[in-house]
């Protein structure tokens, strides 16, 4: 089956055949994923799990009779190179497209290419805030099986004021994504009595090879930063936390998510002991367990990062059960069901081929499914985000520490 569906994703969406005992045809999702450039990284166990999630459904018989396939295409790092990817992929008539971590795809995408074509997007770690700017944005073609960085950021902020920080600079990539993450911890930072005294910002597509001048003019800011709210991805991440450490700076970097990743740390080195950040946290459980193992099996390594590789899975689990359950493969007709597969009430189905076979015969016997995720229980609300849990990340002896799981999100410091 690995092999097949290996052999379909090579093809171009007009090619891809109809299997023997399926006159249908497959019903064909459309891909996009980093294969080169600074997401690759993160992209690549994205798609892996996503190609996971294909085999299991078809192991399951696919969907009332059709097979499913993932037509891939390569984001190549770049938000244009993934608008063309996106064009082609709607013009063959796709209904959903899955994809990987950029916030500046996604902002390329849905706000020039998906809205205007009725095709659904599905992020793995499209985090950024401003995606509910409705005003930009129509409501009803983002799904994402992570939350949105608002929260992230608070909490970024909350910690700050925690350690008695009273002025803090950004650093960030220039894209939704690290603008909106850093954007995010500042205004509430500002809110709870402390003060922004620097803002920076590098390019995506490009980023420097050095980022000593930089760094240089946030620590010139008067009065000088306790620290620095920094977005950025792993590689570029990586240079940055070798020249602070060269620099030898006093004001303390505070990462987001995108930096608990293990190419940032074999990168940086030394550089990154000690640092630490804030990220999303998925609760260990007997499915992240035998997920991990399949991995493995397959890929020859651990899912890298989690939990955003097992959301790779859940996007895909979850548009084949809302297939299944509107009865056809358009984007209308998914995005009014998909929150009556993903969502309480329901009988509860998790990962794999036997449990996903289960969901749809439940589907099919006209029950109720509540789809229990790798990444965790998803329950989307309103605008389309699932409900998470955070942790505190922080790299002790050359490793990710285990994490301090943040229980409370409320408001609980003030900057004095």
């Amino acid at each position: 089956m690995l092999r097949r569906l290996a052999a379909l994703v090579a093809l171009p969406l007009a090619c891809v055949p109809k299997p023997p005992g399926s006159p249908k045809g497959d019903i064909v999702l459309g891909g996009i994923f980093s294969h080169s450039g600074t997401l690759a990284a993160v992209d690549q166990g994205i798609e892996n799990a996503a190609m996971m999630a294909i085999a299991d459904i078809n192991a399951a018989g696919g969907i009332n009779g059709r097979l499913l396939a993932l037509e891939v295409r390569d984001g190549k790092s770049d938000p244009a190179a993934a608008k063309a990817a996106a064009q082609e992929l709607v013009a063959a008539g796709v209904p959903v497209i899955i994809a990987g971590v950029s916030s500046g795809f996604a902002d390329v995408l849905l706000g020039e290419v998906l809205d205007r074509n009725q095709t659904l997007y599905f992020g793995g770690a499209a985090t950024s805030i401003y995606f509910r700017d409705a005003d930009k944005y129509p409501k009803g073609f983002l799904y994402r099986v992570m939350g949105s960085d608002s929260t992230e950021g608070k909490l970024m902020a909350r910690i700050a004021c925690e350690k008695g920080y009273k002025t803090m600079a950004k650093l960030s990539v220039d894209n939704p994504y690290g603008n909106g993450m850093v954007d995010a911890a500042a205004k509430e930072f500002v809110r709870i009595g402390g003060q922004v005294v620097s803002t920076q910002k590098y390019p995506e597509v490009g980023p420097p090879t050095s980022f000593t001048g930089i760094l240089s003019a946030i620590d010139s800011a008067q009065p000088k930063p306790h620290g620095v709210f920094w977005a950025s991805y792993p590689a570029e991440g990586a240079q940055i936390a070798k020249d602070w450490k060269n620099g030898g700076y006093t004001w303390k970097l505070l990462g987001a998510h995108s930096l608990q990743n293990q190419q940032f740390l074999s990168n940086a080195g030394l550089a990154a002991e000690g640092l630490e950040g804030v990220s999303q946290y998925f609760v260990p459980s007997p499915r992240v367990d035998q997920f991990t193992s399949d991995y493995r099996v397959r890929y020859g390594g651990p899912p890298v990062p989690p939990p955003y590789v097992h959301g790779g899975y859940d996007m895909v689990a979850l548009v084949a059960l809302a297939i299944a359950k509107a009865g056809e493969a358009t984007a209308p007709k998914i995005e009014a069901v998909i929150r009556e597969v993903s969502n309480a009430p329901g009988d509860e189905f998790g990962y794999g081929s036997e449990q996903l076979e289960a969901a749809l015969q439940a589907i099919a016997a006209g029950k109720d499914v509540n789809y229990q995720g790798v990444s965790g229980p998803i329950e989307l609300d309103e605008a389309g985000d699932a409900q998470t849990a955070y942790q505190i990340w922080k790299v002790e002896g050359g490793r990710f520490a285990p994490p301090i799981v943040i229980t409370d999100v409320r408001d609980t410091c003030r900057v004095q």
